[in-house]
């Protein structure tokens, strides 16, 4: 797996997992989180050489010009209302050869991006008793077809992606009754060659019923 970037570590919990069952050479963490990067920092289950970083990937000057064989980003893309910035700013990350792996909340329907009408509040109790002062988060959901488009423009070699259907959080205030959870691997080639890339889903097949009744 060899150099790992972890977009939006929280607690540096993925870098514990990857150690105990890969050979990774250096686990790269950031978050915008402080208390977060706190806890990583002082976390004894992390036994692969690793360093944190507290700030924004798409502003963090640290890791302009470095790259990593994988980066991840997990829960955190589809959480941040400029979808593309932290798109860009994470594949600019990922090495010749390498792989992005990112999960995406999809819909058959149009996606929504805004803040305004596809939130989530930053809450950790019950569901029914959210204060009206919670923190929130953008709650965003693209179209299936919109994020492909988005994916293949980064001029990848392949894009290999796995979903399933789900509800939304009971936290979350959303216009969809049902989104697709998905995940995917989106492989850089060696040399910087733009061709049409390999694209292998394996999603349910009524993803594509908006498109299959036009």
């Amino acid at each position: 797996m060899g150099r790992v970037l972890d977009v939006g570590c929280a607690c540096g919990g993925l870098g514990a997992a990857l150690g105990a069952k890969y050979k990774v050479a250096r686990y790269t963490g950031i978050d915008i989180n402080e208390q977060a990067i706190i806890n990583a920092q002082i976390a004894s289950d992390i036994t692969i050489p690793h360093d944190f970083l507290c700030g924004d990937v798409v502003k963090e000057i640290s890791l302009v010009g470095k790259v990593f064989d994988t980066v991840f980003n997990l829960s955190c893309a589809d959480w941040n209302a400029d979808f593309q910035g932290i798109l860009a700013a994470t594949w600019r990350n990922v090495a010749p050869g390498g792989t992005l792996i990112i999960s995406l909340r999809l819909s058959e329907f149009p996606g929504e991006r805004s803040l305004d009408r596809s939130y989530q509040f930053i809450h950790y109790g019950d569901a029914a008793a959210i204060p009206l002062d919670a923190e929130r988060a953008a709650y965003v959901v693209l179209n299936v077809a919109e994020a492909l488009d988005e994916l293949c423009r980064l001029k990848p070699t392949r894009v290999t992606g796995y979903g399933y259907w789900g509800h939304p959080s009971g936290t979350a205030r959303t216009p969809f009754q049902r989104l697709l959870f998905s995940v995917f691997a989106i492989d850089r080639s060696v040399d910087g060659s733009a061709e049409t890339p390999v694209v292998e889903l394996h999603f349910p097949h009524d993803i594509w019923r908006s498109r299959d009744a036009d």
